[in-house]
């Protein structure tokens, strides 16, 4: 289910803007293990579809996110994995919409 953000969200170092519509882990479960993995799944969305990072990056930041939310390593792995061979059908990226175009990337990616 595809839902808005009504504030700014803080993952990690990135800061997703309030409107940003995202449907979490697209063909996944969002908890497992009772752990809700959709704050990485929902970066993951904004990185890739606005290209903000390469791809590769992208992917590797919702691998280390899930991580940090708590997710077990093998599971992580297995999301990537997923992310990755899906790949061909999630292409599409945009351009950062024009009352976001101030965003920033964190220090440690510029």
């Amino acid at each position: 289910m595809r839902k808005r953000l009504s504030q700014n969200v803080t993952i990690g170092r990135w800061t997703i803007p309030e409107g940003f519509v995202s449907d979490g882990c697209t063909w996944a479960p969002d908890r497992w293990f009772g752990v809700d993995l959709s704050p990485a799944c929902l970066l993951h969305d904004f990185l890739r579809r606005y290209a903000i990072v390469t791809v590769r990056e992208a992917d590797r930041e919702l691998h280390a996110q899930l991580i940090e939310l708590g997710a077990p390593r093998w599971l992580a792995r297995f999301y990537w994995f997923v992310v990755k061979i899906t790949r061909p059908w999630f292409r599409r990226t945009e351009a950062l919409p024009r009352k976001w175009r101030a965003y920033r990337l964190p220090r440690a990616v510029e």
